[in-house]
């Protein structure tokens, strides 16, 4: 998608272009520079939750070395994501754990937290997908080889963060953007209601 809107903006820039031309261009442009955009916000998410995909943060990074090797216009999170890498590698984090590729390498403690957030998350696809919360736990439990009841404390104890990663996932935007449909925000504010309920019975 960086090689495809540098050479969008090349064709900007080419002067032979008709008014209708260059008005189809520039829509492309704008759909791609957001999906670019958007690609890079959710890097940034699933690195900050601690969660990234190894393999996907080096795809990105291989497209981002061509787009900077050809002088390609760098979107406003894939900036961010680069600013942010440099800013925690500065502050003694290594290079690789700053842009999220070395995910299987930290501490227990780290790797323990990235997979109830990963779990959490489990639990509110099945549940927005129509399953009430403790078959949505279940359901969740059984694919990452833990107890419902367990599934449903990963869930209490993370719920923002896989709230956050529902929305990047559903609708590719900032999770404060999210266009929920009514049903989805009744169901949603529903969990949250009876979730926090459960959290304040067992003292958390």
């Amino acid at each position: 998608m960086v090689s495809e809107l540098h050479q969008l903006r090349s064709e900007l820039a080419d002067p032979t272009l008709s008014d209708n031309q260059r008005a189809a261009v520039s829509e492309s442009f704008k759909g791609m520079y957001k999906r670019v955009d958007t690609e890079f916000s959710y890097l940034c998410l699933t690195r900050n939750e601690g969660v990234a995909i190894p393999e996907k943060v080096r795809a990105a990074l291989r497209a981002l070395v061509v787009a900077l090797e050809v002088d390609a216009i760098l979107t406003k999170s894939q900036r961010r994501y680069i600013s942010r890498a440099f800013k925690m590698s500065a502050k003694g984090v290594s290079l690789d754990q700053a842009f999220g590729l070395n995910r299987a390498n930290r501490g227990r403690p780290e790797k323990e937290k990235q997979e109830k957030i990963r779990i959490a998350l489990s639990v509110l696809r099945h549940y927005m997908n129509g399953d009430k919360y403790t078959n949505a736990a279940e359901h969740a439990g059984n694919e990452h080889g833990i107890k419902r009841t367990l599934a449903k404390k990963y869930w209490v104890e993370n719920k923002y963060s896989a709230r956050r990663l529902f929305c990047y996932e559903n609708q590719k935007c900032d999770p404060d953007k999210y266009r929920w449909t009514d049903r989805e925000r009744e169901r949603i504010r529903y969990l949250m209601a009876k979730t926090a309920q459960s959290s304040k019975k067992s003292g958390k």
